[in-house]
């Protein structure tokens, strides 16, 4: 009796207890069949909230049972000690999927949305503090089962690229998904390229105008073959459209562009090879015609409504334009309200029809199609095939006037690897280039476009000793990979790429992780100009192009390595004290300059995309040889080359021999020689090495030097190691250009462009006890002579040596120190006629250097403790007077951690 009465009292206890907790809402979940499901119930009946009272609660009464609070009690905190409000362990904010089901209490990183129709602000997008900071920019998912993998991956700089024609970029800002099975592969990209924020911010950027991003790459493999389709389209968008409002991958204007009325129009018809001077643009006759929003069509030719013409030379009764002369064709639309029922801001329709001939280049331009200055910037339309120069060309051009909207990419590729020793790659692409004629009236407007094509074809050959390539290519001098982006505001500056320019295919011939192109929101080096929701975020290009010279794939030149973001370093190795004896000039080395402009391809920096083959080309090269030895070549073969707007071309026929020979006690023999015969008309410009980090590049044009030529190149290299302590190396090279003939006398070219390498290296190693030593020497040689007697003849002689010592201290430290000195004979600057103090261009350097270096560990790197000072001087001795005397010095004091 006693225990039941115990168990009772037990019972009403507890209910009580239970009572007075309070109902906790949906906060621990719902009990479902299938488990605990977390939804939003909104607010429901409370029990203790059912009291009639007149007064305030200042306490809320769901919490009542919980912390016990009462309304007339004040936060004293000496006995009971001070609850947070929330636990810390639930820190962050609740979120929901678009099912309401709950997904977790924590932090957003990243949010992309874009919603339609909205006045402003319909496409906003997040990257929180924390994506920066803990996720370091890059967030990735992934899963799998069996053969079947798929990833999605957001970040700041990834590393995407479609096929070599359509789509590659360093470092890509946006979202790439990517799936694959045995044989079949898909990715799709998407990017809001205009503010992407490659910086964090708290707030989402939320703009009103955008410019987006859709590409994607699909491939099935059957059998030994793979087939594929590429697709990339850049397209302009606003916020108050509807989502499915028209085809959004032909682009929708601005919000100022959609209001704004075309006034005026200008048409410019110029010599598209103006360098001759003569065949230029022949405009026989112009027409326009208009269309209304009510769908009436006016013929200029019917209500006699003509452009003001100005410029060009009249021959034969048709105005022309030859050299730099060009015909401006300026028609002012506001004028049609005085010849027909309709006015400017009415027109839907704009077209225009040229009766032109012969090597005519058509642009465009208005009082809408403006820069930042409101200046009207002109935009190319159309331009002649060849350099035709007897009007068998002659046609009418017909096109539709618009604002560009969007720029489209779609194509196939195939690829077959090894089938009976033969490789195979190519692929075919359709440009789409689509604008729109803005008209305040229409909510939607047409588009016009304009296609142009490019494919590459690749086939090569390994069997047994026999070997062979061939390739084939052709890409349009109007095929574009380019997309102009707008800014929040709607506006664009068609002539600032810097900002209103995104590239499919971006300039980065060294092939980094920094395009080489200045562009707006691209890459990671940035510079954030405004503060609003749509400022502007400047890319800063890559300081320093060395293509070609990464052979140790770290992505530093490798002629400057010891080059780093915390420490720049602005001189060459090749420069460099200490350092030059292992590096050598870029010149001294031997490699395949097709081209023909006196620089190795694979070391060429332009400022162009990186496709396969050069805009505005086509042709063919093929080549095939016999392998006597693996490393024991002969190579014949024959490449041609046209340009698409012009009939400019280039014919090389050449062969190669290359001997690599490793001896096992001999040492190393290197012997390449190559002979071609060249006429080559094509003008390739390159950069120049930039002459310190950050320093503009220094354009190089083309001279033509091979117009008519012969061009032998010769290198021998020999490294040795007679002793187990010495090593030698020894390297010459020695090209020469034979002109056959000029097609017109030049002044400012030299007739017997040359050039002469010569490197000898010697490196001593041994030991006295615990120090090593280590004597260096080192004798160069360089004599350069130039096609363009712009550029100075180079010949100078270099000798120096070295000798470091190295000596270990107590357990993990090192004492360092040497001592560099070398003399340089500049022989060309001996031979010209100096007055009295000039330099002779004759030096002695001397570089002292002295360091301590402590490696441990701390923290859990390897760590790097170095004190040090380099001292240098140089001696320049100058004609008739004292030598000048110059030095200079590095204190320095470092601590490095590594990971290895």
């Amino acid at each position: 009796m006693k225990k039941a009465v115990q168990g009772i009292l037990l019972l009403v206890l507890l209910g009580a207890v239970v009572a007075d907790a309070g109902d906790y809402g949906g906060r621990l979940g719902i009990v479902r069949p299938e488990g605990v499901e977390y939804v939003p119930r909104g607010s429901g009946v409370l029990d203790e909230a059912l009291s009639p009272r007149l007064a305030d609660t200042y306490v809320p009464q769901e919490l009542f049972g919980e912390y016990g609070w009462h309304q007339w009690e004040y936060t004293n905190y000496a006995r009971n000690r001070y609850l947070r409000y929330v636990d810390a362990n639930l820190e962050g904010d609740y979120y929901y999927d678009v099912f309401g089901s709950f997904l977790t209490r924590g932090w957003l990183i990243y949010d992309a949305r874009k919603e339609q129709p909205r006045a402003s602000e319909g496409s906003s997008l997040l990257k929180s503090g924390r994506y920066g900071s803990d996720f370091r920019s890059l967030l990735i998912s992934s899963d799998r089962k069996g053969q079947y993998h798929y990833s999605m991956t957001i970040g700041d700089e990834i590393a995407a690229s479609l096929t070599p024609l359509t789509f590659r970029k360093p470092a890509f800002n946006g979202t790439q998904f990517d799936f694959k099975s045995d044989n079949l592969g898909a990715t799709v990209l998407l990017s809001r390229v205009s503010a992407p924020l490659v910086i964090t911010n708290r707030l989402a950027a939320a703009l009103t105008n955008t410019t987006d991003l859709t590409a994607g790459r699909v491939t099935a493999g059957i059998g030994p073959m793979t087939l594929g389709a590429t697709f990339v389209n850049g397209h302009q968008g606003r916020a108050s459209l509807e989502r499915f409002d028209g085809n959004p991958f032909k682009g929708h204007l601005t919000t100022v562009q959609a209001s704004s009325t075309v006034g005026i129009v200008t048409l410019r018809v110029g010599d598209d090879s103006p360098e001759d001077g003569e065949g230029g643009a022949i405009l026989y006759s112009e027409r326009i015609i208009v269309k209304d929003v009510l769908g009436n069509k006016y013929d200029s030719a019917d209500v006699g409504f003509a452009a003001n013409r100005d410029g060009g030379t009249t021959i034969n009764g048709f105005p022309t334009a030859n050299g730099a002369d060009s015909i401006t064709l300026e028609y002012d639309l506001r004028r049609l309200a005085l010849l027909l029922p309709t006015t400017a801001d009415s027109l839907r329709e704009v077209t225009f029809e040229l009766q032109v001939a012969n090597d005519y280049k058509v642009e465009v331009a208005s009082d809408v199609q403006t820069n930042a200055d409101a200046q009207p910037v002109f935009l190319p339309v159309a331009r002649a095939r060849g350099n035709i120069k007897d009007t068998s060309n002659r046609r009418v051009l017909r096109f539709n006037y618009g604002l560009p909207t969007a720029n489209q990419i779609a194509g196939f590729s195939i690829e077959v690897i090894d089938v009976a020793g033969f490789r195979l790659y190519g692929e075919y692409n359709i440009n789409s280039q689509y604008r729109q004629m803005p008209n305040g009236i229409l909510n939607t407007h047409r588009s016009s476009v304009d296609r142009a094509t490019a494919w590459m074809v690749n086939v090569a050959m390994d069997r047994g000793p026999w070997f062979g390539f061939g390739e084939a290519f052709a890409i349009e001098d109007d095929y574009n990979t380019s997309f102009f982006l707008t800014q929040n505001t709607g506006q664009v500056d068609y002539s600032n790429p810097e900002r209103h320019i995104y590239d499919f295919v971006d300039d980065n011939d060294d092939q980094d992780r920094w395009p080489d192109q200045r562009r707006a929101f691209q890459g990671t080096r940035q510079v954030v100009v405004g503060q609003t929701s749509g400022e502007i975020v400047e890319g800063q290009p890559d300081q320093a192009v060395f293509p070609g010279w990464d052979e140790n794939g770290d992505f530093i030149s490798d002629f400057n390595q010891n080059d780093s973001e915390a420490r720049r370093n602005q001189i060459p190795d090749f420069d460099e004290p200490f350092l030059r004896f292992a590096v050598d000039r870029p010149e001294y080395l031997f490699g395949v300059d097709m081209n023909n402009n006196g620089w190795i391809d694979r070391f060429e920096d332009d400022n162009a995309p990186d496709y396969p083959y050069k805009l505005d080309h086509k042709g063919f090269n093929i080549y095939g040889g016999y392998a006597f030895l693996p490393d024991v070549r002969l190579t014949l073969g024959h490449a041609r080359q046209e340009l698409f707007s012009s009939d400019h071309g280039s014919r090389v026929t050449y062969a190669m021999f290359t001997f690599d020979q490793d001896f096992a006690s001999a040492g190393r023999l290197r012997i390449y020689e190559r002979i071609k015969k060249v006429r080559d008309e094509i003008a390739d410009e390159r950069n120049d090495l930039p002459a310190f980090l950050g320093a503009p590049q220094v354009v190089v044009p083309d001279l033509l030097a091979a117009e008519d030529a012969w061009i032998n190149t010769i290198y021998l290299g020999y490294d040795v190691s007679p002793l187990s302590s010495l090593w030698l190396s020894n390297k010459v090279k020695y090209e020469t250009w034979q002109q056959a003939k000029l097609d017109e006398p030049r002044t400012a070219t030299r007739t017997d462009p040359r050039f002469f390498g010569l490197v000898n290296k010697a490196e001593y190693r041994m030991r006295l006890g615990a120090v090593s030593v280590r004597p260096r020497l080192k004798s160069e040689l360089f004599y350069d002579v130039p096609f363009s007697i712009l550029r100075a003849k180079r010949h100078f002689v270099r000798e120096m040596a070295t000798v470091m010592v190295s000596l270990p201290i107590l357990h993990r430290s090192t004492v360092e120190g040497g001592v560099e000195h070398g003399f340089v004979n500049d022989l060309e600057t001996r031979k010209a006629d100096l007055g009295a103090g000039d330099r002779t261009g004759d030096q002695w350097e001397t570089s002292l250097a002295l360091q301590l270096s402590n490696r441990g560990s701390y923290l859990g790197y390897e760590s790097i403790m170095q004190i040090g000072l380099r001292w240098d001087r140089a001696s320049i001795e100058r004609k008739d007077r004292d030598n000048e005397i110059s030095t200079g010095s590095i204190l320095f004091v470092s601590f490095l951690a590594g990971v290895q």
